[in-house]
């Protein structure tokens, strides 16, 4: 019996005795009796606390929070956050559960709050999918930065490759040092692998455009950090099965993640994940970028990309990544080539990939760049346009989305310019502020600071009567008195085209089409053309148009004097090549010179569908007039001799006035 209570009987006896009058003798001669009263407390040890709090616990988050099965947890969870963490998180949990902070929106906040990693990120610890050094990986920052390029063609004997080889392969005399070391410093940096790396297989027949590369130039990418790729696109699949799978295993030893494309569909439609800051980031990526199809899907059994052309299947991919992480970029390869305006149905996909669950949806395929929007707080970019592709000039760029666990936290840009063969930093504020001019009037309700910041301009409706837009149709076509020189209304005509479109850098031209001693106006940008002629005091509309640029497509074409335009569009990268003339009606409208177009064939479509089979190319042209199969000779007859010359802008604002005397 423990010492401070054994004083306990002995007070009792005493009292008894003063009672009953006893004598000391009685007391000597009886027998002691002493009961052992325990007062020791019991202690529960934490197993058992927590044994007894779990049923109240797991019972409130199946009540309170959500089904989700990735919300659901066990005591062998718990006891491993509370084991490896060195948190108590019965008593943390149970009193969350039991506060008004309880709701379903609340409840990933509460793990980050106290653990500094998302539920998602510790289940894949727990699970053993990751390791402890990946789950609690930090970059010693507030937020995670994501950068993304645009297009990138590494294919041996193409420019970016001829210029690599010839520059001693040194990659910043292509891609200048600063921009390297921006794509370094990215928490995660993702471009579009435009190509196929391999030595094997052969360029798909029909197919104008080839792009593969010898798996040794997969160097060129991690010497820009690159972190993944995109592969769902109409170039990997270039050279057939085995340059596939050849890629798929070159970016595998690299240890370069893939998206989009896969051995079969389960793994092109699967997610990748990174971990950074507690943060879980996955990437999905579908293709929606050919008319007629060269690069097949996968199925369960076969190799390929992901497709969107229907949404379903990427919707899904969609839905399932988000079940499973905390932040979600939907890559997808969209949109018209050369052009910067987003088509109706990038508007429609877009909204779709949100409601699934993407944060963020980052587009490509159009070789140009396109507008960035948002989706309530979740950004948009629709095209990044060409990181290294070619030797063309034109903008380009790289976006920045600094993340944190709530979402995007702030969507900025990058201006670059390519030029010659080589894409560099711009550095010059003016030149900066014109790239960002030029974002902003391309883009929808967005304001972009000097440094590159996007926000949003105030709430967008969806009539968008908040927002003014100009098209060239809106150029105000004046009247002018019979006398009027040509020169006044083209001036006119100019000024209004640089007052509506300040930052487009349209260029001009005149040239001399319709037969007569007045040259016709030409507004051109790289994709679009607008051609005005005049005639005693009034200006005509003869083109106003998308141009040129879709690969086969080599635009409008005229014959000096002759009223004749011509238009060449190679579909199926030049399988088919579509021919058509046009002349000026008296109305000074464009009629096609013949009702239906003329038609060149390297394949004899026996099934109907739109697109060659293997057994379907032919060793001979196959010539129609529309749907009627004609000969060479006849063909040739419809054919409208000159020299023709491309419709497009040769002078700036500057030069076409001083053209005009103004």
């Amino acid at each position: 019996m423990k010492k401070k209570y054994i004083r306990i009987p002995i007070i009792i006896s005493l009292s008894l005795c003063l009672i009953y009058g006893c004598s000391t003798d009685k007391i000597s001669n009886q027998t002691p009796t002493t009961t052992e009263i325990t007062t020791e407390k019991i202690t529960k040890t934490p197993e058992q606390i927590h044994a007894e709090m779990f049923p109240t616990i797991n019972d409130l988050i199946k009540n309170k929070v959500s089904a989700n099965a990735a919300w659901t947890i066990t005591e062998d969870f718990l006891d491993f956050v509370e084991k490896n963490l060195n948190i108590d998180i019965y008593p943390e949990l149970d009193s969350f559960l039991n506060s008004d902070t309880h709701l379903e929106n609340k409840y990933p906040d509460f793990w980050y709050n106290v653990t500094g990693l998302s539920l998602n990120t510790l289940m894949d610890w727990y699970n053993g999918t990751i390791t402890e050094e990946v789950a609690t990986y930090n970059n010693g920052k507030s937020t995670v930065s994501l950068g993304f390029a645009g297009d990138l063609c590494l294919s041996e004997g193409w420019s970016t490759l001829d210029f690599y080889d010839s520059h001693n392969q040194d990659l910043s005399q292509g891609i200048s040092n600063g921009l390297i070391e921006l794509t370094n410093s990215y928490d995660i940096f993702m471009l579009n692998n435009e190509f196929t790396y391999s030595t094997r297989g052969e360029a798909l027949a029909g197919k104008y455009y080839t792009f593969r590369a010898n798996p040794e130039r997969v160097g060129i990418i991690q010497e820009l950090g690159t972190d993944i790729v995109s592969l769902s696109n109409n170039h990997v699949y270039d050279f057939g099965e085995e340059a596939f799978v050849d890629t798929l295993d070159t970016l595998k030893n690299a240890g370069i993640p893939y998206v989009g494309a896969g051995r079969n569909i389960d793994e092109a439609s699967a997610p990748v994940y990174f971990y950074i800051n507690g943060i879980k980031i996955g990437y999905v990526a579908a293709n929606r970028s050919e008319k007629y199809i060269f690069t097949p899907e996968a199925t369960n059994d076969s190799s390929g990309v992901l497709r969107t052309y229907e949404s379903e299947k990427f919707v899904k991919a969609i839905r399932e990544a988000k079940d499973d992480c905390d932040y979600l970029v939907a890559y997808v390869h969209w949109g018209t080539e050369d052009s910067n305006v987003v088509a109706d149905y990038q508007f429609e996909m877009g909204e779709e990939f949100f409601e699934a669950g993407a944060d963020a949806v980052i587009g490509g395929h159009p070789h140009v760049l396109q507008g960035v929007d948002y989706y309530d707080d979740s950004p948009i970019a629709y095209s990044l346009g060409d990181f290294w592709f070619n030797d063309l000039h034109d903008d380009t760029g790289i976006l920045c989305l600094n993340i944190n666990f709530k979402g995007t936290s702030k969507m900025s840009f990058v201006p670059c310019r390519r030029e010659d063969g080589i894409t560099s930093l711009v550095t010059d504020k003016e030149e900066s502020r014109r790239i960002y001019d030029y974002m902003e009037d391309i883009s929808f309700g967005i304001k972009i600071d000097d440094d590159g910041v996007i926000r949003k301009e105030g709430v967008k409706t969806d009539n968008n009567e908040d927002e003014e837009f100009f098209l060239p149709s809106d150029i105000e076509i004046k009247e002018y008195s019979a006398d009027t020189p040509y020169q006044t209304a083209y001036a006119d005509i100019v000024a209004e085209f640089e007052r509506l479109f300040p930052n487009d850098d349209y260029t001009y031209n005149l040239i001399y089409f319709d037969g007569d001693d007045v040259p016709e106006l030409v507004a051109a940008l790289p994709c679009f053309i607008n051609m005005y002629t005049y005639d005693s005091g009034k200006i005509y509309t003869i083109i106003d148009d998308w141009g040129y640029g879709a690969m086969g497509n080599v635009g409008y074409e005229y014959a000096p004097y002759k009223n004749t335009l011509r238009n060449y569009n190679a579909d199926l990268a030049g399988a088919i090549v579509y021919e058509t003339y046009m002349k000026i009606n008296e109305n000074n409208e464009i009629d096609y010179h013949y009702e239906e177009s003329l038609t060149r064939w390297l394949f004899d479509d026996k099934d109907d569908s739109g697109y060659p089979s293997d057994d379907e190319f032919v060793d001979e042209t196959l010539y129609y007039y529309g749907n009627k199969k004609i000969t060479e000779e006849e063909y040739n007859s419809y054919v409208i001799d000159g020299e023709y010359e491309y419709i497009e802008g040769k002078m700036n604002v500057d030069e076409i006035m001083a053209e005009l005397g103004r």
